[in-house]
């Protein structure tokens, strides 16, 4: 369980800190027990060109369905959390390889902007 001010504030999910303190102790347990931890960063792209062209509400706004939609792709044994601005790291333990190719193909084919919306002055 995450402690409320462990949270980020935009996404609802646990922030970089807590994300180092669960890992440390999925390492542990699931190294014991000889099982495999996978992890993936999710980073997302042109977010300063996005807040440039509309603002840190809309900023905020594709966070959270970044966070939503994360969420929903992910078990609920997996573990999601915000590790910077504009990244979040899922921390998938017991997973196995076609998984966690299934969660990077998931994601990579997510657009939750579009690419005209990035401001290229067009």
């Amino acid at each position: 369980m995450v402690r409320h001010g462990c949270l980020d504030e935009v996404s609802g999910l646990p922030k970089r800190e807590s994300m180092l303190s669960y890992l440390r102790g999925q390492l542990n347990l699931l190294e014991a027990h000889g099982l495999p931890l996978s992890t993936a960063l999710i980073q997302l792209d042109r977010m300063q060109l996005f807040q440039d062209a509309h603002g840190q509400e809309a900023v905020r706004s594709i966070t959270q369905v970044v966070a939503h939609t994360m969420r929903e792709v992910l078990r609920s044994t997996d573990f999601l959390g915000r590790w910077e601005e504009d990244q979040f790291l899922a921390i998938l333990p017991c997973c196995s390889d076609s998984f966690v190719e299934k969660v990077a193909m998931l994601v990579a084919s997510t657009s939750v902007i579009e690419e005209e919306t990035c401001g290229r002055g067009e």
